[in-house]
């Protein structure tokens, strides 16, 4: 049985009402949908957020990622919202405290991002919360994988295909990686993450 993630990420611009349409898209076309969660002075340096940005919410990266950034008020409303449309979402943390903080709405799943596989202090904390654990192959190579793999063990259920670049061209795309994941790991689901435009390459894998 195939399974859908739509990816919102932080893509509300921070609006809950443009999450929450959002979600209704996803509704009509997946079974998930997937944001991202952040703490902001945890997750980037002093020096990067004070860096001059202009956006419509300020002139620094700070304005911008805070305004971005969705709390406990917003997420309340997103759960409850999913729920009254029986849809069910997750999400990528970036952080230890990200981490517990979705712990909290008991996701079905939690995605760790590409970036943070061969991060072993938010392993640690998604190994111990016992949910179903789905990783990302997009920014990593085989050691950093397997290492990955090993430390998760049966917390893992999908490993993703995926080439990370934005947007992926045609070329890039290297499909049979795929099959060589089925091969690798047969313990585990195997699943393709897309960055590329529209539904081609979803429909290929």
């Amino acid at each position: 049985m195939v399974k859908i993630v739509y990816e919102i990420g932080i893509n509300h611009s921070g609006d809950v009402s443009k999450a929450k349409e959002l979600c209704d898209v996803g509704k009509m076309y997946a079974d998930y949908v997937k944001f991202q969660k952040r703490t902001i002075d945890v997750v980037y340096t002093k020096e990067e957020l004070d860096k001059v940005r202009e956006s419509p919410w300020g002139f620094t990266n700070r304005d911008l990622k805070e305004h971005l950034e969705f709390g406990s008020v917003e997420y309340d409303e997103i759960d409850r919202y999913c729920s009254s449309i029986g849809l069910s979402w997750f999400a990528s943390p970036w952080d230890v405290e990200s981490v517990r903080f979705l712990v909290r709405y008991k996701p079905e799943y939690i995605k760790v991002p590409s970036a943070l596989i061969v991060n072993m202090g938010i392993l640690e904390e998604i190994r111990g919360c016992d949910i179903p654990v789905i990783i990302s192959t997009g920014m990593s190579n085989k050691d950093e994988v397997d290492r990955c793999v090993e430390y998760l063990g049966d917390h893992l259920e999908y490993i993703l295909a995926c080439t990370s670049t934005y947007p992926t061209r045609d070329e890039e795309m290297n499909m049979r990686f795929i099959r060589t994941l089925k091969e690798e790991y047969p313990g585990y689901r195997i699943g393709f993450s897309n960055h590329s435009p529209g539904t081609y390459w979803c429909t290929i894998a």
